[in-house]
């Protein structure tokens, strides 16, 4: 039986490891721990509240730091570019907090403008119904900009056929007044 002693210096405390190699366990730890961060501090944010954030992603990376990825939404409605990573030593500290949450955010979240309706506009400002090569895909979401909140759907197109035009335009329309933001 071979049996292994780490021994410190003398009023050295031994690091213990919280990740390693992104078991299931360090997953669900690193996602709990950096949610937990950052739900702490969001009234310092203007964030409304604990449920506005959710978490998309956790992982751990070959130096043994976990991130945690986080989506913010506004009353169930995710707002475009409101997300935050939260990193993490090896031994659980969080180290930094890499974010572009949105703070104090005020809309109507209810959509006057059908699902429907928002991709006939972003079809018809795209100018080639004929040209695109999947259906459109539509999702409400919050949208600063210029500092105004604005309930927006976001509408992605694609067009790929091998040709110079091959794109994927996102438009956006605005989910009241069907305006092209």
């Amino acid at each position: 039986v071979i049996a292994t002693l780490a021994i410190s210096a003398p009023g050295v405390i031994a690091q213990r490891r919280t990740f390693t190699t992104g078991t299931p366990a360090e997953i669900a730890t690193a996602r709990a721990r950096g949610l937990a961060h950052l739900q702490a501090r969001i009234h310092d944010w203007g964030i409304e509240s604990p449920d506005s954030l959710v978490v998309t992603r956790a992982t751990v990376d070959e130096r043994s730091r976990a991130h945690t990825r986080v989506q913010q939404f506004y009353r169930g409605i995710p707002l475009f570019g409101g997300e935050a990573i939260v990193h993490m030593r090896d031994d659980g500290e969080v180290e930094a907090v890499t974010d572009a949450l949105v703070t104090s955010v005020t809309v109507n979240p209810r959509a006057r403008l059908a699902t429907g309706a928002a991709i006939s506009r972003a079809v018809a400002n795209h100018g080639c119904a004929d040209c695109l090569t999947a259906p459109p895909v539509a999702n409400l979401m919050v949208l600063r900009l210029l500092g105004v909140d604005r309930l927006v759907y976001r509408v992605e197109l694609r067009r790929e056929d091998g040709t110079a035009q091959t794109s994927m335009p996102v438009t956006f329309v605005d989910a009241n007044t069907g305006d092209i933001v």
